[in-house]
């Protein structure tokens, strides 16, 4: 993905960390790393990594903590006025995107075979997400 972009000199802003919450609905979650492309609409991406040491049903949940966080929608309007929603994240944390970050779920600390095993089962587990993954 570096050489995608230009390189390292290019990649600028990558935070690790990350805390996402929904104060009101009690959705709180850190993302292991998010990088922000050197792209006209400040693209992002979103890396939840797995070293083998997670639980399938754990690394699963955080999936779907996504999708939660993706769905959550606020109002937005004056008192008395018909107003609008508008996604959670748009309006709160990623701003310029016009499209929920993409999220990449990277597994590893497994011998290859077990990587794939694992990979099918949070596939299996996740079906129907809207969010990509």
């Amino acid at each position: 993905m570096i050489l995608a972009y230009g390189g390292r000199t290019h990649l600028t802003d990558w935070q690790v960390g990350v805390h996402h919450a929904i104060k009101e609905t009690g959705l709180s979650f850190n993302t292991d790393a998010v990088l922000a492309l050197p792209t006209k609409t400040s693209e992002v991406r979103l890396f939840e990594l797995d070293n083998g040491t997670m639980s399938q049903a754990r690394l699963a949940r955080e999936v779907w903590d996504y999708e939660r966080y993706a769905g959550h929608r606020v109002w937005e309007g004056s008192r008395g006025t018909i107003g609008t929603t508008l996604p959670f994240w748009q309006r709160h944390r990623y701003t310029r995107s016009k499209t929920f970050p993409r999220l990449h779920a990277v597994l590893a600390g497994k011998a290859e075979h077990l990587l794939d095993n694992r990979l099918q089962a949070l596939a299996d587990d996740v079906q129907g997400i809207t969010v990509a993954v």
